[in-house]
């Protein structure tokens, strides 16, 4: 899945990621793949993604669009499977939500 240029949302994955170009394009695969799975866009993913990692998580995504604010909001509501979260949680260096718990 390719994210368009002129998509100002993609913007948001480069800010959460290092710069090595890489890392970057197996993000976008991962969270691709499971937009693509669960019917939803992969920025929704990501915001899903999370807000289940942790409950002290609080996210504060921006938007000049109602269209992304809705996404954004729908996002909360989610529930990705297991299988999905592993899958994140394996391109985040295996920092997983027991172990941000316990840092």
């Amino acid at each position: 899945m390719m994210i368009s240029s002129i998509n100002s949302r993609s913007r948001a994955y480069r800010a959460c990621h290092s710069s090595r170009s890489e890392d970057y394009a197996v993000t976008i695969v991962v969270l691709g793949e499971a937009a693509a799975s669960l019917q939803a866009t992969p920025m929704q993913i990501a915001l899903a993604w999370l807000l289940q990692r942790s409950s002290n998580i609080l996210l504060i995504p921006g938007t000049s669009s109602v269209a992304h604010l809705r996404e954004n909001l729908a996002a909360a509501t989610m529930e990705l499977p297991s299988d999905a979260i592993t899958q994140l949680d394996g391109i985040a260096g295996g920092r997983s939500a027991a172990n941000l718990a316990t840092h």
